[in-house]
């Protein structure tokens, strides 16, 4: 995903990724507390409030089947 918070500011304009994973081993952990409040699996169809406005629009189409390659968010189109 291209995204931008609609600023001029160069450090505004970034790129995300996004993976999944069909397996899993371990148990995930909070490697940096000073930046995370916790760490849990949730089901798709019902993600904790807050999700960032971007990364719901990623998953809520990787739910849906309908994600696309590349995605952009906060541009004019």
């Amino acid at each position: 995903m291209h995204r931008t918070d609609g600023s001029a500011d160069a450090v505004e304009q970034r790129v995300d990724w996004f993976w999944s994973a069909a397996t899993w081993s371990g148990d995930p952990q909070v490697m940096e507390s000073a930046k995370c409040a916790g760490i849990a699996w949730y089901d798709l169809a019902s993600l904790p409030d807050p999700v960032s406005p971007y990364e719901r629009i990623v998953l809520d189409a990787w739910r849906d089947g309908s994600l696309p390659a590349t995605l952009s968010y906060g541009f004019d189109t």
